[in-house]
């Protein structure tokens, strides 16, 4: 009788071992097929999983495919182009539209709303507006210790011309530059550069990559020198100042 009792014990604790097994395989089961197939958006978990980890150990089968059907790992291999480890990068397409080469995986080909970008350490590196695959409103980028680096929005210049305004940021927050681009990436608007103290040193206007004038300020706020141009890019004069007054005119270069 005892023994039998033993032999029920032991039965007992071997099925109730299975169940837990079975239960902990099924729950892991489920947490791969998550992070495989649910959006990468859900949590950085899942976007890292399916960024860097599902392309690189797993078969492509069981990768869920982004972005008119391809994983950032099928991109790598079909074109060459795109590293696993890659920078982010703005591009315009012919119709003046903005493409993104992301740091891991991309939208899908008709994805609206916001969209993260994680690095392999679950830092942020990105966030985009994107409506219908792409990008609108304000753009961010972050350096890998998460700090703002860059921020991008699609505007109109002075000119009435479509442009993006990049502005850059020191590593303590403070802009850095302000730069106004043409669908060209060339200069087209706008275009500022800041001390680390704050205050402004640049201010300059650009046509189509044309310098059309030119404003240079001391680090302690004060006027230094205003340059003037055409429409063609041609000198017209220099101003000089000191203590922010008029000291000389120049009318050649």
């Amino acid at each position: 009788m005892k023994k039998n009792n033993i032999n029920s014990y032991f039965d007992k604790k071997f099925l109730n071992s299975f169940l837990v097994l079975g239960l902990i395989l099924i729950i892991s089961i489920g947490i791969l097929a998550s992070l495989l197939h649910g959006s990468s958006q859900s949590s950085k978990y899942h976007y890292i999983f399916q960024s860097y980890y599902g392309p690189k150990y797993l078969p492509l089968w069981l990768i869920k495919k982004v972005s008119v059907d391809r994983s950032l790992y099928d991109l790598t291999l079909s074109n060459g182009t795109v590293d696993l480890d890659s920078d982010l990068e703005y591009d315009f397409d012919s119709k003046g539209q903005i493409n993104l080469t992301p740091i891991g995986i991309i939208p899908e080909k008709n994805y609206s709303g916001k969209w993260t970008c994680w690095d392999r350490n679950g830092i942020v590196r990105a966030t985009y507006n994107i409506t219908k695959g792409k990008i609108v409103g304000l753009s961010k980028e972050f350096d890998s210790d998460g700090l703002l680096q860059l921020t991008v929005q699609p505007s109109v210049n002075m000119f009435k011309r479509y442009v993006l305004v990049q502005i850059n940021y020191y590593s303590n927050g403070d802009k850095s530059e302000l730069i106004s681009l043409s669908p060209n990436c060339e200069y087209d608007g706008i275009h500022k550069l800041w001390y680390r103290n704050g205050q402004i040193k640049i201010h300059s206007i650009y046509s189509d990559e044309i310098l059309i004038s030119f404003i240079r300020y001391d680090k302690d706020g004060s006027l230094n020198k205003k340059e003037y141009y055409d429409k063609k890019g041609v000198f017209i004069k220099r101003e000089l100042y000191k203590d922010n007054k008029l000291t000389e005119t120049e009318t050649t270069e």
